[in-house]
């Protein structure tokens, strides 16, 4: 079965045990080779409002000097049915990170809105959502709406592109 499915069935399992009135979930499992944790605040049967959503190849390896680009290019290529598109921000090869960000963030009079995906070590990918505020000039953890289907997609598109290097 696919990582992602797997993930949300186990996720599933885990929200029916807790009380709907409470916020601020943590979730987290391990799959063979993957441990995928998922923060959120709120859910319903068909959705749920997330802060972070990490997939992390459990099984150290030595990662070559380019796989953090080719890992960032990929995301960038597949990752498409968000509602923005990503771009690489910044690749940093010595500390084997990479940053992609919205292409165009959601914007409006008093804040700018976008997703962020961190690439650590070429094993670890996290996606988060900031906001931006323009009166403060602060920037804050957002959180983000995803149905089932497309946060079992986001999972299943993790595990492959830490996969790239296998």
């Amino acid at each position: 079965m696919a990582p992602g499915k797997t993930t949300l069935q186990l996720l599933k399992n885990y929200l029916s045990k807790q009380n709907s009135n409470d916020a601020d979930y943590q979730f987290s499992c391990e799959l063979k080779e993957f441990r995928i944790q998922v923060n959120l605040n709120e859910f319903d049967k068909f959705s749920l409002v997330v802060e972070t959503l990490q997939v992390e190849w459990v099984n150290a390896f030595e990662s070559c000097p380019d796989l953090v680009r080719k890992q960032a290019d990929f995301l960038k290529n597949n990752l498409t049915y968000l509602l923005e598109n990503f771009e690489v921000f910044e690749i940093d090869k010595l500390q084997s990170k990479a940053q992609l960000r919205s292409h165009v963030p959601d914007e409006d009079d008093t804040s700018l809105s976008y997703f962020e995906i961190i690439i650590t070590g070429g094993r670890s990918i996290t996606l988060a959502r900031w906001v931006f505020d323009k009166d403060s000039k602060q920037k804050k953890p957002g959180n983000f709406q995803l149905t089932n289907e497309i946060l079992e997609k986001i999972i299943n598109d993790f595990v492959k592109t830490i996969e790239l290097e296998k």
